[in-house]
């Protein structure tokens, strides 16, 4: 008897302790600063700033150099998730430092969809850094449409994606969406491009690489020359019979 009672007391002694820390957490997470939220697990993060005081505050720290790089980036991708149209997500958006642009579209891909696939391709285009091109690739190859493929296909030979003649990794993942998303409808645009001599080496593999799964049709021939030729042929084939 005396065993259970000893046990009865740990018991409630445990669960009081439990129950006090309880009562005694409630008021300290309703004086996090939202500095102190920033630091909060991403998938509780973006629900504890969603107030406008919460957007003061994280407006206040993005555009603040006194702040770590970290909280900065963060900052700018809560203000793009939680408040997309807001003043501060399109400063962010139009900022010059690389790091926030990254930031507020990463933040505005959560936040909305639409916008943030637009300034991708404002991005894309445009952006002088490596790094939020490659975010623009990213977010566009989510959303498969005639659309993204042209504005992917504008990309390929543009200038940025090169240094000293050589293509950048982004150009290979601009390669591998519009080839990835490809379909049967593209099969003339694709073997059109099949026949331009200035295809290099790096677009004829991921072109090559896609024709088999896109027409259902197979060819094994190399090197690239033969395998290109013996592409071409069965193409005229084809049209041959659509006649």
């Amino acid at each position: 008897m005396k065993v259970l009672n000893k046990i009865i007391m740990i018991i409630f002694m445990v669960s009081s302790t439990s129950v006090m820390a309880a009562v005694k957490e409630v008021p300290f997470q309703k004086k996090m600063s939202a500095l102190d939220k920033l630091n909060l697990p991403s998938s509780r993060r973006f629900d504890a700033l969603k107030t406008k005081d919460s957007y003061k505050s994280l407006s206040g720290i993005a555009f603040s150099s006194k702040y770590k790089l970290g909280q900065r980036w963060r900052s700018m991708a809560v203000i793009a998730k939680n408040f997309p149209k807001s003043k501060a997500t399109d400063k962010g958006l139009k900022h010059k430092q690389w790091f926030i642009r990254n930031s507020a579209l990463l933040g505005l891909e959560q936040g909305h969809k639409k916008m943030a696939k637009a300034w991708a391709a404002k991005y894309l285009n445009k952006d002088a850094s490596l790094i939020v091109r490659s975010a623009a690739v990213d977010i566009l190859s989510k959303s498969p449409s005639p659309e993204t493929k042209k504005i992917l296909r504008a990309n390929i030979d543009n200038k940025l994606n090169f240094r000293k003649g050589k293509p950048l990794w982004v150009r290979k993942n601009i390669l591998q969406a519009i080839y990835n998303m490809s379909t049967k409808s593209d099969l003339p645009n694709m073997m059109s491009m099949l026949k331009k001599s200035k295809i290099d080496e790096q677009h004829s593999k991921f072109l090559l690489e896609a024709l088999p799964r896109v027409s259902g049709h197979s060819i094994n021939s190399t090197p690239f020359d033969s395998e290109k030729k013996a592409w071409l042929t069965w193409w005229q084939g084809q049209k041959a019979i659509s006649q």
